[in-house]
């Protein structure tokens, strides 16, 4: 049933930036974080271009769920009452901990645009108050133009807030394939190390992809009782019913790319090694994957399944939904 497109990410491409689990925000709500304004590096933009990109981050973080975000005009505020010459003056690490203690925020973001060859590089950075360290970092990249600078944005964003737990899977050298018709003989392949999403592309990332304008929504609501788009109920389910391009532009957006055959095979055998399935040789059943069994489609629900729902079907890296 979960015949769905992952997101994926070569490790040195990938700077992850870990957030809260869904528990501990369930137990304090979203921690508040007090978003500064866009600081640039060789790059000219304009006061009025700094002030909107400043208020797009701030505005996706709070769309994203993850943060309450100090309301921009009470930090502006502060500002002044301090006699800062001006808003943007304050990219001082010391400045920003300081502001932000005093406005009862949890964390601080710092946003810089720097450009670098002929590309200008975007790093979101997140401070801790409480710890006094650095908690998270994400980055992006693109073209120097305001739209370039936009998509750098959304691609540090998503991997800020979109939910992507990224998995560490170390190279190696296996037999790829199973000797059948369908498969061809089996052969050696050897695999470079990479990152792989934990879980399959939920219905809820592949909305904030189409609310961000880096995602398409053509045709994904005429899939029938088994597609996921537009049941309300279904925000953690694997999106399905997209084609190659839009599973491509999901992968894109949230710093990755899809994978290749190899690697797939690679992953879902834990690592290249000589099983049947991720878990080992045991048979197939619904304590381990999400398939026909209980009398119909989907372990007896006749529909999919919300992500990571089989965990004893895992991979020995953690990776869920793979058989």
């Amino acid at each position: 049933m979960h015949l769905n497109l992952r997101t994926l990410a070569v490790a040195v491409l990938i700077a992850t930036g870990l957030v809260e689990s869904d528990t501990a925000l369930a137990q304090s709500g979203p921690p508040i974080i007090a978003v500064f304004n866009v600081e640039t590096k060789g790059v000219v933009l304009g006061a009025g271009v700094v002030e909107n990109l400043s208020d797009y981050v701030a505005t996706r973080l709070t769309e994203s769920g993850r943060y309450q975000v100090v309301p921009r005009d009470q930090l502006k505020e502060r500002l002044v009452e301090q006699k800062k010459a001006s808003y943007k003056a304050c990219f001082d690490q010391s400045c920003q901990i300081d502001l932000g203690r005093e406005l009862a925020a949890q964390k601080t973001l710092a946003t810089r645009v720097a450009k670098l060859g002929n590309e200008c590089k975007v790093s979101l950075n997140v401070f801790d108050l409480a710890k006094a360290a650095t908690e998270s970092a994400a980055t992006g990249a693109g073209p120097c133009t305001e739209a370039g600078i936009v998509r750098a944005l959304d691609v540090a964003i998503a991997k800020l807030t979109g939910g992507v737990e990224w998995i560490s899977i170390p190279g190696g050298t296996f037999e790829m394939g199973s000797g059948n018709s369908d498969e061809g003989l089996k052969h050696s392949v050897a695999v470079k190390g990479f990152q792989m999403a934990k879980t399959e592309v939920t219905v809820a990332q592949y909305k904030a992809c189409v609310a961000a304008g880096a995602c398409s929504d053509t045709g994904v609501a005429s899939c029938g009782q088994y597609g996921n788009w537009d049941k309300g109920d279904r925000g953690n389910h694997p999106m399905n019913c997209i084609d190659w391009s839009q599973a491509g532009a999901v992968c894109k957006w949230v710093g990755g790319r899809l994978p290749s055959e190899a690697e797939w095979e690679y992953a879902a055998r834990s690592g290249g090694k000589n099983r049947e399935y991720p878990w080992g040789d045991q048979e197939a059943t619904c304590e381990r994957a999400v398939m026909k069994g209980n009398g119909n489609d989907g372990c007896g629900q006749d529909r999919t399944w919300p992500v990571c729902s089989k965990t004893s079907g895992n991979t020995a890296q953690g990776l869920c939904d793979m058989a």
